[in-house]
């Protein structure tokens, strides 16, 4: 969807907003932001709102930076055009992929973008796009999702911590869309698979360097070099049409001693425009180059030859500016990062970028030049040359700079107020890849001290937008960096870094792993700060790990180190850990003193956010108790709260546990209301999950209220949804409650229409439990229809599965309504088993 929609334009106002309500908080005096400690975990008031809520990426990407108009390719875009626009029409049973190979430099991004301007119509509600093969190392499924989901207008907090239900909520998203979706770069096609949109009514465009086999693909367009015809067209674009038709015998020399290259020809036809001038005939030219000889056949060694041309007749300058380029392996920078790499001002390092960019040897990204895109063929040439000629003290001295820039600009808690913070994190958007890169850099160069400085201040940026499979690998190379000083400062901070990365990704043993030896150095130096912090991580590992006895011992120490060093916003976070804790060890009273506690922290502190949570959570204590008139207060509370911030996802939440409250205390007008806003809410989040759910529990309260047509229609949407987002679990247990509803309402050939789907779903996952039950109520309502032989029939079946599954209690009332119905059968003449189907 482009920024002109009405989608788009929701996110953006409510941006607006938020970003108007920071500047005042910043005016009033009252932004707090944390200092630069290591880990994501804990976050200042206002720091830790924009992180939540720092605005999605543009629907439309990086489409439109890409200027230049594509010369030839028609033979090898006709087939993919058909398959799209069979695509668009839905035609395809799932969304149709158009694969787009070839050698580095040959124009598959060219053509891929050129698809997907012609594609725009038949696409109306947006194009996506997504690089994979970034030169820091290629971008997992889990980073390009989370980067997807945020262009699709997920705030980062909105993004699922699980892979699956990434895809899950990525594929809601573009359920009722048309949209195009460009994946660049892809190494395989497992890198791809997670990312089909899923929807016949979208489809994907792929460049690769490799075929991909095993991905099932509508079209595919091997490109080559260019035809003769073609490479002559692109030169004449580059030095003037004229030029090349008062000489087409010289034209076709140059495009010929180029390997018909796209990138070759390109390069030598913007030195030729540049440097040659309008005076030199193509003639010498063309015989300049048979001098030179053949530059070889592979298509590197021809940009070579080209790059080497422009190359040496630039200004010292950008020679230098372009062998610092090679330094680092990026595929686009800013100018910032270079005059920082270059040791030169931001004014000087653009002069030289120009020079480079009219020589074709860069290119800049938008209007304001601020950043420019290196393809990877220039970028090799530039490292060689870096290697080949640039002093090893001074590469040293470069990447020094460099990484002393970046630990600067990754160090969020140092941006200023909110809206400083919001830019920053726009910057280091742009930056992520590179800043993956430059840790990898630190390390290659024996810059162990940047190297884990650089890991753990990226964690919070890394972490806030949900980057986690990069976090891991900075983390991952900071201990190493930090393990090679034998420093036990920076391997205690590099340990504990690492731990909340493991942490994020679910891999808890290793996370606890990471965290104890963190303790035990921040023990032994006697950093009560530091100790605190991962006492904290190692809490919440062993929390997950479901050993609630070691959690609530680390949280205590962690609480009262929090409180010798009178850090109010960290003992409130640390009290609202423990609090749940205590919680899921069925400690509900230490629960609620803990929330209560934090909560009055949290209050004192205009802590509005926080203060929304931890009322939530006080609220489910509260619910667990039993104590449901208290759970009411709270949570509503927490409801009014999140309405106030605008926190969509927040509310959504409460409103499912508000919800489940007033069924108990028997207020189901209310009840359903809850459901019904919940339900309403989760869709227009594309939150398909907890949209599901909140249909379930809206028709088990309208099921009770005896509205037995809307629950019986709320069941049905729920099973719809589930299917539509490929959840058969969800999907079953939807139908099997709409199956027992139908029942209950005595409408029992619908019932047995409904649980026969659910059964071949449950059956289809293995799911063995659920078959049990499913078949259990299939053979009531099979008894309550007369039908005894298919009612012995399920009823024998489910009786066997709990036998296997060990539940012999179960076993034993299914045995019974057994014996009746084949009492029942025996009665009325009926052969036991009837047609001996479950079914």
């Amino acid at each position: 969807m482009s920024g002109e929609s009405e989608k788009g334009r929701g996110v953006a106002a409510r941006w607006r907003l938020a970003a108007q309500a920071a500047r005042d908080a910043v005016l009033a005096g009252r932004d707090a932001v944390l200092a630069g400690q290591p880990g994501g975990r804990e976050v200042a008031a206002s720091l830790g709102q924009v992180l939540a809520d720092s605005p999605a990426q543009p629907f439309l990407l990086h489409l439109t930076e890409h200027a230049d108009e594509l010369v030839g390719r028609t033979v090898e875009l006709a087939d993919a055009q058909a398959a799209l626009e069979r695509g668009s029409r839905g035609e395809e049973d799932a969304s149709p992929v158009v694969v787009v190979n070839g050698p580095p430099g040959i124009g598959t991004s060219a053509v891929a973008v050129q698809l997907a301007r012609w594609a725009r119509p038949l696409f109306p509600d947006g194009q996506l796009a997504v690089d994979l093969g970034q030169p820091g190392g290629a971008v997992g499924p889990g980073d390009a999702l989370s980067e997807l989901l945020q262009a699709l207008g997920a705030r980062p907090r909105e993004v699922p911590d699980d892979l699956l239900e990434r895809v899950r909520r990525y594929r809601s998203l573009l359920a009722d869309r048309r949209a195009l979706v460009l994946v660049e770069r892809a190494a395989d096609a497992e890198q791809v698979r997670a990312l089909l949109p899923g929807n016949p009514g979208c489809a994907m465009i792929v460049t690769t360097r490799t075929p991909l086999g095993g991905l099932a693909t509508a079209a595919r367009c091997r490109l080559g070099p260019l035809p003769e015809r073609d490479a002559i067209e692109l030169l004449a674009r580059t030095v003037g049409r004229r030029r090349v038709d008062d000489d087409p015998a010289a034209a076709l020399a140059i495009v010929r001693w180029c390997g018909r290259h796209p990138l070759a020809v390109r390069v030598l036809g913007a030195w030729m425009r540049q440097q040659a001038g309008e005076a030199l005939p193509l003639d010498r030219i063309a015989e300049d180059l048979r001098d030179r000889g053949t530059p070889g056949t592979g298509d590197q060694q021809r940009v070579a030859a080209s790059l080497e041309i422009a190359n040496r007749f630039l200004s010292g300058e950008a020679k230098r500016v372009l062998r610092h380029l090679g330094l680092l392996p990026a595929a686009e920078l800013g100018t910032s990062v270079v005059a920082a790499l270059t040791g030169a001002t931001e004014e000087a390092a653009e002069r030289s970028l120009t020079e480079l960019a009219a020589g074709g040897l860069v290119d800049p990204v938008g209007a304001e030049r601020a950043r420019w895109r290196v393809h990877e063929l220039v970028w090799q040439f530039a490292a060689d040359k870096a290697a080949r000629q640039e002093p090893a003290e001074l590469r040293r001295a470069a990447c020094q700079r460099l990484l002393a820039f970046y630990i600067d600009q990754a160090d969020l808690a140092g941006a200023g107020g909110a809206v400083g913070v919001q830019e920053r994190l726009d910057w280091l958007e742009h930056e992520r890849a590179n800043l993956v890169a430059a840790v990898d850099l630190a390390g290659s160069e024996q810059l162990a001290e940047e190297a884990w400085r650089l890991a753990v201040r990226c964690a919070r940026f890394l972490d806030a937008r949900h980057y986690w499979d990069a976090w891991l690998r900075t983390a991952e190379r900071g201990v190493a960096a930090a393990t090679e000083l034998a420093s036990p400062a920076a391997e205690a901070a590099a340990y504990e870094n690492l731990g909340d990365a493991h942490l994020r990704r679910g891999r808890i043993d290793d996370a606890v792993g990471c965290y104890e030896r963190s303790v035990a150095l921040w023990r032994e130096r006697g950093d009560s700060a530091g100790l605190a912090r991962s006492l904290a991580g190692l809490g919440s590992a062993h929390e997950r790990r479901g050993q609630l006895g070691k959690a609530v011992a680390c949280y205590d120490e962690s609480l009262e180190l929090r409180r010798d060093l009178d850090d109010v916003r960290a003992t409130a976070w640390a009290l609202e850990r423990l609090g749940g804790a205590h919680r899921e060890w069925q400690g509900h009273n230490q629960a609620v003193n803990a929330y209560r506690e934090s909560l009055r922290l949290y209050q004192a502190r205009g802590d509005r956010t926080s203060e929304a949570r931890v009322r939530t959570e006080l609220g489910i204590t509260y619910q667990q108790q039993g104590d449901s008139k208290r759970a009411l207060r709270e949570l509503s509370r927490s409801l009014r709260i999140h309405g106030e911030l605008g926190d969509d996802q927040g509310a959504a939440f409460v409103l499912g546990h508000l919800g489940e409250v007033q069924h108990e205390l028997g207020q189901h007008a209310e009840a359903i209301r809850m459901f019904k806003q919940g339900q309403v809410l989760a869709r227009s989040l594309g939150d398909r999950p907890g949209e599901i759910v909140a249909l379930r529990r809206l028709g088990e309260v309208q099921r009770e209220v005896g509205q037995d047509e809307e629950a019986a229609a709320s069941f049905e949407q729920s099973a719809e949804v589930a299917r539509q987002l490929g959840d058969r679990a969800a999907e079953a247990l939807s139908l099997l409650r709409l199956g027992m509803h139908r029942l209950a309402a005595r409408q029992p050939r619908a019932a047995v229409e409904a649980l026969r789907r659910a059964l071949d779903l449950a059956r289809s996952l293995g799911d063995r439990v659920a078959e049990a039950h499913v078949l259990e109520q299939l053979g009531l309502a099979h008894l309550e229809l007369g039908e005894l032989g298919k009612a012995a029939t399920a009823f024998d079946a489910s009786k066997a599965v709990y036998q296997r599954l060990g539940d012999s209690e179960r076993a034993a009332v299914v045995a019974a309504r057994l014996d009746r119905a084949l009492a029942a059968g025996a009665r009325l003449g009926e052969p036991p088993g009837g047609d001996g189907s479950a079914r």
